[in-house]
């Protein structure tokens, strides 16, 4: 099997969803409502789970979210995403929210621990598991009218730090430390690969891959500058490499595939050539800052309570040299 179809095979397996498109292009052909023309063209689907299915999320007409039955007008087109366990037991792959995930809070702003398999916000394959639904609920808890707003988010396989602002107004003020490149972020990887360098700045655009809407790749000319560092920390116990990553921007999938293009692919990225692994071995460690309001520095890092399975829980101390 070439290459490409092995990487996108493997890619779909990674996927929680399968992706269905219907087009009806005139009224004889068009069914009259959307749960019909489901219905029949998605018979495997118990027609009784439909409202739930919808308001679950991952339907459309014409490319607009459609979360309850109603009238179809041709020309239309329907997309659904299927989940691919059983539909009553779909959420228990995402993980829930603890408050303990949540390693800094002041009046503006949430720092949190995002375990991997949870999006940070509504995916187009549900709309009902994700980082900010979970943090508004708790502020809801805490009576607080405040709204969460992300700045910034971590791909859905990722783990580890992300913040979230509580009004628009402090979203804003981040919002402009990124753009600005001061906010400065510390990831942390795992590869089985051997590098031959001890640190190396990856400066490879990034621009959209046709073999998939999902992919990213470097780009062969255009594409969005892009620029990461990496640096060597050590070996672990089970000879695999532990390595630093600063991302200078931030582009989707970037430092996954500024690895590829160094040598390294990360541990578990059905993404990006990766040896399987249960989990992708990336996590958000560190992120430092002037705080916009008072000015303040903000140094925050993951508590070794939250680590990953596949992180030494004795990590900060033995690379402390390294990491400064």
């Amino acid at each position: 099997m070439p290459l490409i179809m092995q990487r996108l095979e493997r890619l779909e397996s990674a996927l929680t969803s399968k992706y269905w498109s219907f087009i009806f292009l005139t009224p004889e052909t068009c069914p009259r409502k959307l749960i019909q023309a489901l219905s029949l063209n998605l018979p495997h689907v118990e027609s009784e789970s439909w409202l739930d299915r919808l308001s679950w999320g991952g339907t459309f007409i014409n490319g607009k979210p459609v979360y309850e039955d109603q009238a179809l007008i041709p020309p239309c087109r329907i997309e659904y995403y299927e989940p691919k366990d059983a539909f009553d037991s779909a959420g228990s792959n995402y993980p829930h929210f603890d408050p303990d995930q949540i390693v800094f809070e002041d009046e503006q702003l949430l720092a949190v621990f995002k375990p991997a398999r949870l999006p940070c916000l509504p995916v187009r394959e549900q709309r009902l598991f994700n980082l900010r639904n979970y943090l508004d609920r708790y502020l809801q808890g805490k009576k607080s009218s405040a709204r969460v707003h992300m700045p910034s988010r971590l791909d859905t396989s990722v783990c580890g730090l992300v913040l979230a602002s509580k009004d628009e107004s402090f979203h804003n003020k981040l919002q402009i430390l990124y753009q600005n490149r001061r906010m400065h972020k510390l990831y942390i990887m795992r590869t089985d690969r051997i590098p031959n360098w001890d640190e190396i700045t990856v400066d490879a655009p990034i621009t959209r891959d046709p073999a998939h809407a999902v992919l990213r790749k470097v780009a062969d000319y255009g594409g969005k500058p892009a620029e990461t560092i990496f640096n060597v920390l050590g070996k672990d116990e089970q000879g695999t490499v532990i390595i630093s990553a600063r991302p200078l921007t931030g582009r989707t999938h970037q430092i996954r595939l500024h690895a590829l293009h160094a040598g390294i692919p990360i541990l578990g990225d059905n993404f990006y050539c990766g040896t399987p692994a249960s989990e992708l071995n990336l996590m958000s460690y560190k992120v430092a800052f002037t705080h916009p309001n008072t000015r303040g520095e903000i140094e925050i890092t993951v508590p070794s309570r939250l680590f990953p399975a596949w992180i030494d829980r004795d990590f900060e101390a033995l690379y402390t040299k390294q990491l400064e």
